[in-house]
């Protein structure tokens, strides 16, 4: 791990919609489904990423939909993406809330500002995201943010 510091927190004007609410905690109950300790970790490299716009959009919903970015939502063929939570899924209530928290102030980056990460079965970085330095691990998930 490094001893950069993290970015300064998030700081843009960012009101979600009920779309973007509901389309990034889909997003996180798909990708963490089960790992609720790692569900912050995941809210925030969606956010990092809205943050500094590049290639993989340059907004939450651009950022979430953009293909292969997040498998669970756009690679064809994982079956995440057709797994929806039921209206009263305590996990995606307690994802929604989160959320809610976050846009309060009140849930800290615990990712050091995170652009990427990877769980099981990737053992690395993948090659394509060029140089990344590890910033979290939690609950197993990898998180890593460029080097430069």
């Amino acid at each position: 791990m490094s001893t950069t510091p993290p970015p300064s927190p998030l700081q843009f004007p960012l009101r979600l919609s009920c779309y973007a609410i509901t389309l990034l905690a889909l997003d996180v109950w798909r990708e963490s489904r089960g790992q609720s300790s790692a569900w912050p970790g995941v809210l925030w490299c969606v956010l990092n990423r809205a943050r500094h716009p590049q290639w993989w959009g340059n907004d939450v919903i651009s950022v979430i939909t953009h293909k292969w970015q997040f498998s669970s939502m756009t690679a064809p063929g994982d079956p995440n993406t057709v797994q929806w939570p039921a209206a009263s899924d305590p996990q995606f209530l307690a994802i929604v809330d989160l959320i809610a928290k976050w846009e309060v102030g009140t849930v800290p980056d615990p990712t050091n500002g995170a652009t990427y990460y990877y769980s099981r079965p990737l053992t690395a970085p993948p090659a394509a995201w060029g140089d990344v330095q590890e910033t979290a691990v939690i609950n197993g998930i990898h998180f890593c943010r460029p080097t430069c």
